[in-house]
């Protein structure tokens, strides 16, 4: 179980079942592979000792291909991505009583934003499958291949 906050909202997320986060490493692979690229050139920056300038401009100039990998996922696949997150999260109410996110498929939240919506996205992704794509590099920076040996997500 995942807890974490979004402004002054408390939400809590169960793992996505592995048959869904296989679907979502597909899905998202090429969204993933633009976000590596900023997570190395963040890497890079900081142990160059470079300065917030820099770093800035490297940032930004990086954020075309992340915003272009995004902008260019299917509408199906963002939608399954929404379902997916949305469907495994709780929202604490104002009785302090946890309340699912969806059901039956429908928004239980009507007034919940942009915001809040990408952020419990990036709370659920991180959380089901961070360890796996952490795997991955870490394979490769080990300099093996980069599926050898891996056993998939852990839950």
């Amino acid at each position: 179980m995942n807890e974490f906050e979004i402004g002054t909202t408390a939400y809590r997320s169960d793992k996505i079942p592995v048959l869904q986060q296989n679907q979502l490493v597909r899905r998202l692979a090429p969204f993933l592979t633009a976000i590596a690229e900023v997570y190395v050139a963040m890497q890079r920056a900081e142990s160059g000792g470079s300065t917030d300038d820099a770093m800035a401009q490297r940032m930004a100039a990086l954020m075309g291909p992340l915003g272009r990998a995004f902008a260019a996922m299917p509408d199906a696949d963002i939608d399954y991505l929404q379902n997916a997150c949305l469907t495994v999260t709780q929202r604490r109410d104002e009785k302090g009583q946890w309340q699912a996110m969806m059901r039956g498929g429908a928004l239980m939240y009507q007034q919940l934003d942009l915001l809040e919506l990408n952020g419990i996205i990036v709370q659920v992704v991180q959380d089901n499958l961070a360890n796996f794509f952490f795997g991955l590099v870490q394979k490769a920076s080990d300099g093996m291949p980069a599926l050898a040996g891996t056993t998939g997500a852990s839950s």
